[in-house]
């Protein structure tokens, strides 16, 4: 007995499959990022502007002012938008509608004086076309339309929305693969669908209705086909054709796979009515209601009731009564009902349940916009959707299984058919109720028909197949119209005149092309008050959020606060939401004058005692709203004004943004560090104003080594070196050797006066000319601008004299304060002389620093009639000890010989000869 005629035959199974199905992943095709298309233009620059005096001031003052004037100066309209970081800052740009236009602008603001960086503020969008390899070779019926591809153009759709959880998306089909790679985990949860098969033939499980709507293959052997329950069925192998459909309407997108579904979000609930040899249409409907949530006897209620179901399923004959009201049962809970026109290129009307009224019927169409060649036609038709022809295109590419019979490897395969056009159509329904669940079947078939590509000129579908094309963009964009709402994300701000304030506006949706939003203007402010950039709210492509700048201008008159109240006016692409005003207070900025002093503070370095130094130059500007009056100008420390133009008879007037310039010299009397100031007393709120002037006094000095220089034998020359240890220029006027001794060579200049830079030093080398003395003795004397001198290194050579002594060092003691240090030194007689004795004695500074040593003092001191000791009492400032770590004394004149007694070392304590530094540097 044969069984077909009492079966709804698969569509697909008329066609045969199409092409063999791959049973690897397609390789990943090249990147393509966002729509393909560029980056719209932008109305936004990043500029760096120069830190030099005056600039960042002004522009921290007045953003407003510096905006207009920049834009003047580069003929284009800016408007401060906000600071970027210290000396970065982004400005909004108005009336450049050409990217040619703003590439010159750009180089415009590049050139001018007071910019050191500009870029454009780029405009980026969130990448919405799915990068799956089988999107991006295959997926060519869901690309946008272009003459050579009538696809579905999902991406605009997709930049509204992928789909919402809350929708269920019922697809009443062969089964499912529920573990495929590419459909895992789009099922509800504990519900993935029903078998509602009753025949156990035709289910091929074993099994009768349960609530596992996988699919085990819908094959039919020989010896079935031959006898038995599917006698007179066609000998096939399994379609996994649920599979399939449930790829195109919900595969996982961006998951590096396989293709990507019209819906990325929404679950999809399996309802299998088909199996071995086609179905019942019993079973068909009962699967229908259990989908929509209807009671069907025998079987639990469907928790999860569908809002749009897809048959991509059908066979002969007429919509009969049964069916119709099965159908009309499910429309009227508000289930839109997709279903496949059929393959036999035949009338419609002679296909359920395709001819029934109250469905969506999806006819097919090729990559050309024709009708594919096995799509029935006729005046049922609802619409068209791809569905691919081998002739011209690749089919249509999605989910089954490598399994001829059973399952076995996941895979992906080609196919073309009304049931591969009809979840086109499915999906684009579930994305359109994501947006508005409350839409009935009537309002989306509507807005199906209104939103249509028109077929291409010639098409053999037109008058046959519909309305249209479906198209997703559309489609989607009139219902996000219908809720879409826009908003202020606040209801009042507050600015002050020369300065701006930025208003947040928010769509619920986003669009596929810019949202253009116009505002009302209300409130006390004038147009000449305030400027708004841009004028109306504009939301790029793809956007949810934008911003409008108000900059407050600052005027002469003195009046209380005003307001500028912006509302929001309705438009074809979205209506105004709470909050739709936004009021922005302007407060009146005060008459006030301001002062800027530039630099902050001066530092003039070191400067020889008792010289000038070169002048510093201090910038005293207006920048407040008013006349700024000077009081006074006065220097203290060791500074003083040695000209500029500001003025020196007060009071004096500075105008609203004019400057002046007073020029200060250093004049240190001492050395060490100076400070002082330059107070300027005025008008202004925070006046007086003060700077902080400093500066380091130094002076010369002068480091020799050794102090002493003893010749053992004549023929043996022997070095000196002069050093500068100070911190000013050592001027050396002259130095002079005894007839005794010669220089032979070394690097001191030969003719003077020469100059020692701090730090500097220079060497001689010095020989006796003597040829027949015992001893000889001679000095080298050195003259330079250090005070106290010349001084003097004692030269001696062949045997030491040996002087007769009349006064030994008996006791030594140091003392410390904060600016002097103090040697005492008792001497004692050695001799029993009672008249007065005058004793010479010298004080060197010796440094371990490998700068010389310092001659620090040399005299004499007295001994009293009948005196038997003297005290000696020197003081040096400790600033002229600075490296110093032993102090010498020495007794006799020249000191020639080196006995006790006649020569003392004090050491200075680490700790105090460090305390010298931080007061020198």
């Amino acid at each position: 007995m044969k069984h077909t005629l009492h079966r709804i035959i698969l569509v697909l199974f008329v066609l045969g499959i199409a092409l063999v199905a791959s049973t690897t992943t397609v390789p990943a095709a090249s990147t393509v990022s966002g729509s393909g298309t560029s980056n719209p233009l932008t109305d936004r620059v990043i500029v760096r502007v120069r830190d030099e005096a005056g600039v960042q001031a002004q522009l921290a003052a007045d953003p407003t002012t510096f905006a207009d004037a920049l834009g003047t100066r580069v003929q284009a309209s800016l408007t401060y938008v906000r600071p970027f970081d210290a000396t970065t800052h982004i400005l909004a740009v108005t009336g450049v509608t050409t990217q040619a236009s703003f590439d010159r602008l750009l180089q415009r603001l590049a050139q001018d004086a007071q910019v050191e960086a500009v870029a454009p503020d780029t405009r980026v969008f969130a990448q919405i076309e799915p990068q799956d390899p089988g999107y991006q070779r295959y997926g060519w019926s869901f690309k946008p339309v272009t003459p050579e591809n009538y696809g579905a153009n999902l991406p605009p759709a997709w930049t509204v929305t992928t789909g919402s959880p809350n929708i269920v998306i019922g697809i009443i089909d062969t089964g499912i693969l529920l573990n495929h790679e590419d459909l895992a985990g789009r099922q509800i949860p504990g519900n993935p669908g029903y078998d509602v098969i009753d025949d156990t033939a035709v289910a091929g499980d074993g099994t009768g209705r349960d609530a596992d709507p996988s699919d085990p293959g819908d094959y039919v052997t020989e010896a079935e086909a031959a006898s038995g329950p599917l006698e007179g069925c066609d000998v096939v192998n399994s379609s996994w054709h649920g599979s399939h459909v449930a790829g195109t309407i919900g595969a996982q997108a961006n998951n590096d796979r396989g293709p990507a579904g019209v819906n990325w979000v929404s679950p999809m609930l399996h309802v299998r009515t088909l199996g071995k040899c086609g179905g019942y249409i019993s079973d068909v409907l009962d699967g229908l209601l259990w989908a929509a949530g209807e009671p069907v006897v025998g079987l639990p209620l469907n928790p999860n009731p569908v809002q749009v179901a897809n048959m991509s399923l059908g066979g002969g004959g007429t919509c009969n009564s049964f069916i119709q009201d099965i159908i009309n049962r499910v429309v009227q809970r508000g289930v839109v009902v997709v279903v496949a026109a059929g393959n036999q290129n035949r009338n419609v009307s002679e296909t359920i349940p395709a001819n029934c009224s109250g469905v969506i019927s999806v006819a097919a169409t090729a990559q050309s916009g024709d009708r594919a060649s096995y799509s029935n036609y006729g005046n049922l038709i609802t619409l068209a959707a791809p569905g691919g022809d081998r002739r011209y295109d690749s089919a249509i590419y999605s989910t089954i299984n490598s399994g001829l019979r059973g399952p076995e490897a996941d895979a992906y395969g080609f196919y073309q058919g009304t049931s591969m056009a009809t979840p086109h159509v499915a999906g684009i329904v579930s994305l359109m109720l994501s947006l508005n669940p409350l839409l009935s079947p009537a309002e989306v078939r509507a807005i199906l028909d209104a939103t249509v590509t028109p077929f291409p000129a010639g098409s053999t579908c037109i008058g046959k197949c519909g309305a249209g094309i479906i198209n997703a963009g559309q489609a989607v964009e009139a219902v996000a119209r219908q809720v879409r709402r826009v908003s202020f994300t606040t209801e009042q701000s507050s600015t002050r005149e020369g300065s701006s304030v930025t208003v947040t506006l928010r769509l619920n949706l986003p669009a596929a092309e810019p949202v253009i939003i116009p505002l009302t203007i209300g409130g006390e402010a004038q147009p000449d008050d305030y400027t708004l950039n841009p004028p109306q709210a504009l939301f790029p492509a793809g956007a949810t959020e934008t911003q409008i700048v108000v900059a407050a201008r600052t005027d002469t008159l003195q009046e209380p606060s005003e307001t500028l109240i912006l509302g929001l006016q309705s438009t074809a692409q979205a209506t105004p939401s709470v909050p739709m005003q936004h009021t922005v207070i302007i407060e009146d900025v005060p008459l006030d004058p301001a002062i800027t002093v530039t630099p902050a503070s001066l530092a003039f370095g070191d400067q020889q005692v008792g010289t000038t130094s070169a002048p510093r130059r201090v910038v005293v500007q207006n920048s407040g709203s008013a006349t700024l009056v000077l009081q006074s100008l006065e220097v203290s420390g060791a500074f003083q004004r040695e000209g500029g133009d500001c003025p020196e008879l007060f009071p004096a007037d500075l105008a609203e943004g004019s400057s002046c310039s007073v020029d200060l010299v250093f004049l240190p009397t001492r050395i060490g560090l100076h400070a002082g100031s330059l107070a300027i007393s005025s008008n202004a709120k925070e006046a007086p104003t003060s700077i902080a002037l400093s500066g380091r006094g130094a002076v010369p000095a002068l480091g020799y080594t050794p102090t002493w220089l003893h010749f053992a034998h004549a023929s043996d020359p022997q070095l000196v070196t002069i050093t500068n240890p100070g911190r000013a220029p050592l001027v050396i006027n002259s130095l002079t050797i005894s007839n005794t001794f010669a220089r032979l060579d070394g690097s001191c200049a030969a003719t003077w006066p020469d100059t020692l830079a701090p730090g500097a030093h220079c060497t001689l080398q010095i020989t006796p000319v003597v040829t027949s003395a015992t001893s000889y003795s001679g000095t080298l004397s050195i003259a330079s601008n250090v005070p106290g001198g010349p001084y003097v290194i004692d030269l001696t050579g062949g045997e030491l004299i040996t002087p007769t002594h009349t006064a030994v060092i008996s006791t030594t003691a140091l003392s410390v304060t904060d600016t002097t240090v103090t040697m005492e030194a008792t001497l004692q007689r050695t001799e029993a002389i009672t008249a007065a004795l005058s004793v010479t004695y010298r004080v060197t500074g010796e440094r371990t620093d490998g700068q010389g040593n310092l001659v620090l003092a040399r005299g004499s001191v007295t001994f009293a009639p009948e005196a038997t000791e003297a005290t000696l009492r020197l003081s040096f400032d400790r600033f002229s000890l600075y490296g110093v770590r032993t102090l010498l004394l020495e007794l006799g004149e020249p000191a020639l010989e080196k006995d006790a007694g006649t020569r003392a070392q004090l050491a200075l304590l680490l700790e105090e000869a460090f305390v010298f530094l931080p007061l020198i540097r």
